[in-house]
């Protein structure tokens, strides 16, 4: 009976009882860190584009899998494929891009008389074809406005000579299916036409550079001899239409 009480102490809490063993799933306690989930991310223009299900919570929490017998984790679920690129990034930054080369020539003006200086022949330059003399002195709004688009490797005019003459430039736009009425809201980049005496014919032409508060502001060689900024109300009966980016 002594022998039996003895034995009973020992099992009890005497100092051979044995410790706990460590679940190395459990953070701490020297056991093996907690695994985590990787999380894909992929760039999708503007903001984040993540490629995994945005109902998965805070990417940096811990994910704990539970162990047994030495088993792995189980496997992360498939992730869904990856947003692509947002659509009309290429597009806005080819506005940019005219806009940009318009408005770095701002200030310029003629000199030495009328329709002539020497920025005013590099102009001229993006619409003369061999045989022509980029030094002879005509209106230049529509020289302005090729060399923009040249520039910006988006030349107009047939087979993407520039031209030198508004009506060639609409009956061309129209051709290609780029041409648009008075009541379009166009883009930066795009170009407008103008109609001066409102007889039917264009007379001038410039480049949007936006569009703000029912305006349409523009940026136009020729423009009281120099390149400068204008503002039209939007549908005003001078813009004859628009020349929109392919």
């Amino acid at each position: 009976m002594i022998q039996t009480l003895v034995a009973a102490q020992q099992v009890q809490g005497g100092g051979g009882s044995t410790p706990a063993p460590t679940d190395p799933s459990v953070a701490g306690g020297g056991g093996t860190p907690v695994q985590q989930s990787p999380v894909q991310q992929t760039s999708g223009g503007d903001g984040c584009g993540c490629g995994g299900d945005p109902t998965q919570g805070d990417p940096n929490q811990t994910s704990k899998s539970p162990r047994t017998g030495g088993d792995s984790p189980p496997p992360l679920p498939d992730q869904s494929p990856s947003k692509p690129p947002a659509t009309g990034s290429t597009d806005d930054a080819l506005r940019k891009k005219i806009v940009d080369i318009a408005a770095k020539e701002i200030g310029t003006k003629e000199e030495g008389g009328a329709n002539k200086g020497s920025r005013i022949v590099d102009y001229r330059k993006a619409v003369t074809g061999p045989g022509e003399d980029p030094n002879v002195a005509e209106p230049w709004c529509a020289d302005f406005t090729s060399w923009v688009m040249k520039q910006a490797g988006v030349p107009i005019g047939k087979d993407g000579k520039g031209d030198d003459y508004t009506p060639t430039i609409q009956t061309q736009a129209k051709a290609d299916g780029r041409w648009k009425p008075n009541s379009f809201t166009p883009k930066p980049g795009d170009m407008l036409e103008f109609d001066w005496e409102g007889d039917g014919k264009v007379d001038h032409i410039g480049i949007v550079e936006k569009v703000e508060g029912g305006k349409i502001f523009t940026i136009e060689g020729n423009s009281s001899d120099q390149v400068r900024r204008n503002s039209y109300a939007a549908g005003s009966a001078k813009i004859a239409g628009y020349i929109v980016q392919k």
